[in-house]
């Protein structure tokens, strides 16, 4: 009697690194999957998976373009088919969890070892929540509350530009909007996190990974 051959998933990998990104490659393609495309940013990423539907996307936080929690927002809400899984090498609890609830099924340490790695495609495409081992405690009881994101995709830019160093009006003017809006977002970012201040905020963003050039 013939053993059943595990599945072979179709993979998109998101990582601005060269070097990380093919490493990751060869080891997706070591455990038998198949690579369909690759992406050194956030809106080349959205791009790929919604043209090639895959069965997973690897995808990175801290990002250009688009981060990568921002990515997941957008394929999340137009593919739900589609199973995220977090590849960083940031473990602070607010950005775990954050990044998380934007809709990802999963989050993987960038230091796994292949067997992580194997373990975490298999429970990510089983519907089931992958966390890395490495991960804090405290995210595991955080992430036991809502499910809901904390924020929404225009309050992750908002954050994005804080975290550039850019004013309120510069925001504006990258995301189209009025500066009124900014401040109606910025104003609301404070009333969820509770933090009152610009540089607080600018903080914040930095520690979730959202430094770096659109």
């Amino acid at each position: 009697m013939q053993e059943a051959k595990s599945p072979r998933y179709r993979v998109v990998i998101a990582d601005d690194h060269l070097l990380v990104r093919k490493g990751i490659r060869a080891l997706v393609e070591e455990l038998g999957h198949e690579v369909v495309a690759e992406a050194d940013e956030g809106i080349a990423a959205v791009a790929a998976v919604l043209a090639l539907e895959p069965d997973l996307a690897l995808v990175d936080i801290a990002m250009p373009g688009l981060s990568g929690i921002e990515v997941v927002l957008r394929v999340a809400g137009s593919l739900p088919g589609v199973r995220l899984l977090y590849l960083s090498g940031l473990s602070d609890k607010d950005a775990v969890v954050e990044a998380l609830r934007a809709g990802a099924d999963g989050y993987l340490l960038k230091d796994f070892l292949l067997d992580d790695l194997a373990g975490a495609l298999q429970t990510v495409m089983r519907g089931e929540r992958y966390l890395s081992p490495g991960l804090p405690e405290a995210i595991h009881q955080a992430l036991e509350g809502s499910e809901e994101p904390l924020l929404t995709a225009r309050q992750i830019e908002v954050l994005r530009g804080l975290a550039d160093g850019l004013t309120l009006k510069q925001i504006a003017r990258a995301m189209e909007v009025s500066p009124k809006t900014v401040e109606f977002h910025r104003a609301k970012l404070s009333e969820r996190l509770g933090i009152r201040d610009i540089p607080g905020l600018a903080r914040y963003a930095a520690r979730m990974g959202l430094v770096g050039g659109r």
